[in-house]
C-alpha cells in the first residue's frame, strides 16, 4: 500500500478504518454459499452491472467533492470511493471466478495500472479468492473419489487454506501419513470458461471485421483451449510430473509430488509445501543478498522450463511461488502451461539466437512473430518500432552483466509501452505470444514485488547452455 493511502486511512476514525476489512469479510461470507454462475447471460449481466456501479460511485464522488473545500477531507472522500469500488470489483470477480477472476489477477500484477486499493484487493484472487461453502466441495469430492473425505483421508481440514480462479485447496493427511494439499475444482467452472470466451467474442465483434480480425479470433480460440486444459486436473498432474523430472537434480527448486491414486480430472492431491508466498517472505525482512539469491533461483527455474522443456509456465503469480525457510524455492500449480509446437520453437530459437549474438531481433523474425508477411509488416511503417522496444525491454534484465534492479521505473516503462502498443492496435501476434507475455510480465512483476537486484543474466545463460544454445 502506498504511503499516501496509508496516511489517509490512518487518519480515518477507528470505525471507518475497520469498514474495509469488515466489508471484505461480509463479501466472503456472502459468496461462500453461491455456486459458480455458468449461463452466458448471467455472467455478462454481472459484468455490466459492475460497470454501472463503478460509474455511479465516480459520479457521486465528484458531486460530493464539489461541496468539500478542505483538501484532506477531499482526499478521504476520494479514497473511500476507491475502497468501495475495489470491493465491488472483488465481489463480482470472486463470484464469477474462472476466466474473469484470472483477468483480475492480471490487473493486480502491475503497478499503477489500476488504483492501489483495487490492485491490493484483487491480488487476493491469486490465492485468497472467496472459497465455496464446504458442503459444495464435499459433494464434489465424493462424486470424484467415491467416498466422503473423512473416509478417504486420515485428516481433512474443512476450511480451505487457498482459493483462486478455478478451484480451492484444503489441507489433509493421507492414511499413510503424508501431509497433502487437496485442490478441488469449483463445480461447473469448465462451462464458465466457454461462456466467457463466447461473450468476449460477441463483445469484440467489430474487431472481427478489421484486417486483424482473424488473428483476434485465433488467439481467443487458443485461450479457450488452454484454459479448458487448465480445468483438467489429470492434464495438470501429467505436466507437474514432467516438470518435476527436469528439476530432479536441482537442490534449490521444489516441485510437489503428485499422489495419482487420489487425483481425478477435478481433484488433484499433491505434497503440501510449507513456506511463505512473496508477501510473507518479505515480512521476514530478508537481506538483499537472500532476496537476490531467491530471485535468481526463481528466474533460473522459469528459464529451464522455457528452454529445457520448451514449455511456458504461464502463471508465475504470487500464489504459485513459495519461499521455504531453508532458502529453496517451490513452484506449484502447472495447469496453465503452454507447450511449443515445432514451428513455434523454430521461431523462438531464431529470435533467441539473434538476441544473444546481436542484442536485437531482426525484422524478419519480428514480422513472423506478429503473424505478418514482410509486405504487411513494412506497410505498418515506424509504428512497429514500439513492438521492437517492448521486446528489448523484456530482454533488458537478461542482457545486463551484473545486478539489475527490477524497480518501479523499469516496470512503468513496460506498462507505457504496452499502452502504446494497444492504442496503436499493434496487438496482432502468433498465438503463443499470449502465454510467453504472461510468463515474461508475471515473472518481472514478482521480481518487482521482491525488490530484486539480482544478476538475472547468469541463471538465464546457464539454462541456455544447458538447452544447447
Amino acid at each position: 500500500m502506498n504511503s499516501e493511502l496509508t496516511d489517509i486511512l490512518d487518519g480515518l476514525p477507528d470505525d471507518e478504518r475497520k469498514q474495509p476489512e469488515a466489508a471484505l469479510g461480509e463479501i466472503l461470507r456472502e459468496l461462500a454459499g453461491k455456486s459458480v454462475p455458468g449461463h452466458r447471460a448471467l455472467r455478462i449481466w454481472s459484468l455490466g452491472t459492475l460497470q454501472v456501479r463503478l460509474m455511479s460511485r465516480k459520479l457521486i464522488c465528484a458531486i460530493e467533492q464539489s461541496f468539500i473545500q478542505d483538501h484532506e477531507r477531499k482526499a478521504m472522500a476520494k479514497h473511500r470511493t476507491a475502497l468501495a469500488a475495489a470491493h465491488d470489483v472483488f465481489k463480482t470477480m470472486g463470484y464469477l471466478r474462472g476466466a474473469v477472476a484470472k483477468a483480475g489477477q492480471a490487473l493486480a500484477a502491475w503497478p499503477r495500472v489500476a488504483p492501489d486499493q483495487v490492485c491490493e484487493l484483487l491480488d487476493a484472487l491469486h490465492f485468497q479468492a472467496p472459497p465455496m461453502h464446504y458442503s459444495l466441495i464435499e459433494a464434489q469430492l465424493e462424486n470424484e473419489l467415491g467416498a466422503p473425505p473423512d473416509e478417504i483421508f486420515a485428516e481433512f481440514e474443512t476450511e480451505a487454506f487457498a482459493a483462486a480462479s478455478i478451484g480451492q485447496v484444503h489441507m489433509a493427511r493421507l492414511k499413510t501419513g503424508e501431509k497433502v494439499a487437496v485442490k478441488v475444482q469449483y463445480p461447473g467452472i469448465a462451462r464458465t470458461i466457454t461462456s466467457d470466451i463466447k461473450n468476449l467474442k460477441t463483445l469484440i465483434f467489430p474487431l472481427r471485421l478489421t484486417k486483424d480480425g482473424d488473428n483476434h479470433i485465433a488467439k481467443l480460440d487458443d485461450i479457450h483451449e488452454t484454459l479448458t486444459r487448465e480445468a483438467d486436473y489429470e492434464a495438470e498432474a501429467r505436466t507437474t510430473r514432467k516438470i518435476a523430472e527436469i528439476f530432479a537434480d536441482d537442490d534449490d527448486i521444489v516441485i510437489p509430488t503428485v499422489f495419482e491414486d487420489y487425483s481425478t480430472s477435478k481433484v488433484l492431491v499433491t505434497e503440501y509445501i510449507d513456506g511463505d508466498h512473496v508477501a510473507g517472505y518479505m515480512d521476514r525482512q530478508p537481506s538483499q543478498a537472500k532476496i537476490d539469491s531467491a530471485a535468481a533461483k526463481f528466474f533460473g527455474a522459469t528459464s529451464r522450463m522455457f528452454y529445457g522443456a520448451r514449455m511456458v509456465w504461464s502463471d508465475p503469480s504470487p500464489g504459485n511461488v513459495i519461499f521455504l525457510r531453508d532458502g529453496r524455492v517451490a513452484l506449484i500449480d502447472f495447469g496453465c502451461c503452454y507447450e511449443f509446437s515445432p514451428g513455434d520453437w523454430s521461431l523462438i530459437e531464431r529470435g533467441t539466437q539473434e538476441f544473444v549474438s546481436e542484442h536485437k531481433v531482426s525484422h524478419e523474425v519480428m514480422a513472423e512473430g506478429m503473424d505478418l508477411d514482410m509486405e504487411s509488416y513494412l506497410s505498418r511503417g515506424d509504428a512497429v518500432q514500439i513492438v521492437h522496444e517492448f521486446t528489448d525491454w523484456t530482454w533488458e534484465p537478461i542482457l545486463t552483466d551484473g545486478p539489475f534492479a527490477v524497480d518501479e521505473k523499469y516496470m512503468m516503462r513496460g506498462i507505457e509501452m504496452l499502452k502504446e502498443i494497444t492504442s496503436r492496435k499493434l496487438t496482432r501476434s502468433m498465438t503463443f505470444n499470449t502465454w510467453t507475455n504472461r510468463l515474461f510480465l508475471g515473472a518481472r512483476s514478482l521480481l518487482f514485488r521482491m525488490g530484486s537486484t539480482a544478476n538475472l543474466k547468469t541463471p538465464h545463460d546457464r539454462e541456455l547452455r544447458r538447452a544447447g544454445f
